[in-house]
């Protein structure tokens, strides 16, 4: 876990109100928690397959989230519902101040 200054931890929730476009309901450890406000994006990558000569092009689902809000979440274990999709966990970027970037590894049912 990382140690987050007081001044930025607090800063997460200000983010989520400012600039949240969605609600996410997570389940942590199978635990569905109350909604959570995140900042949902969609990112095009072009380099996605680096290993080969050719650039191929995919579209990403991003999430922010206060690392405040969903303490605990793991990356491969844990889902988030957003508009009634869920969604796996492909892994957690923790920026070490107050946000945490999600990205999904598929839709699950």
């Amino acid at each position: 876990m990382i140690d987050r200054p007081e001044r930025f931890a607090r800063m997460g929730a200000a983010f989520g109100r400012a600039f949240g476009n969605a609600d996410g309901i997570f389940r942590i450890d199978g635990v569905i928690g109350k909604p959570v406000r995140i900042i949902a994006r969609k990112m095009r990558v072009t380099d996605f397959a680096e290993e080969s000569d050719q650039d191929v092009e995919a579209t990403l689902d991003s999430v922010s989230v206060s690392a405040l809000a969903v303490p605990g979440l793991t990356s491969q274990r844990d889902a988030v519902t957003i508009d009634g999709v869920l969604y796996g966990i492909r892994n957690i970027e923790d920026d070490g101040r107050a946000m945490l970037k999600l990205t999904f590894r598929e839709k699950l049912t």
